[in-house]
């Protein structure tokens, strides 16, 4: 992967941050545009920082076992090699499962996330 800097880590926390609960929430799964601007915005600074990265994310995921893909334990250990490979698998099932990263925020995946991310 690609090194990516402190400060774009810290633009992509402060666009979390900037998240109103109705953007973590979301609209009804399904409902266009999905997801919220706001996201879209958070989403948009990962990819232009080099956050996002391609690679072979459903190799990778069969590697870790699939239920690690959402389990919050497993962002306990997660490294940032580890924590831009789940973001960007996510992203992707984004693409293929329109309210995936909605979905991740009700279930509080996403809080959990960002959060091992600002502790790294």
């Amino acid at each position: 992967m690609k090194h990516i800097d402190q400060k774009s880590i810290n633009n992509i926390l402060a666009e979390y941050h900037k998240l109103t609960k109705e953007a973590k929430v979301g609209r009804p799964q399904g409902e266009y545009p999905s997801p919220h601007p706001g996201l879209h915005t958070l989403l948009g600074v990962m990819e232009m920082s080099g956050f996002i990265e391609t690679f072979d994310w459903m190799a990778w995921v069969e590697s870790i076992g699939a239920d690690n893909l959402n389990s919050t334990s497993y962002l306990k250990t997660a490294n940032l090699e580890t924590f831009r490979k789940l973001m960007s698998a996510h992203i992707r099932l984004e693409r293929f499962s329109a309210g995936h990263i909605q979905k991740l925020f009700r279930s509080g995946y996403m809080q959990a996330f960002f959060e091992g991310l600002e502790n790294l």
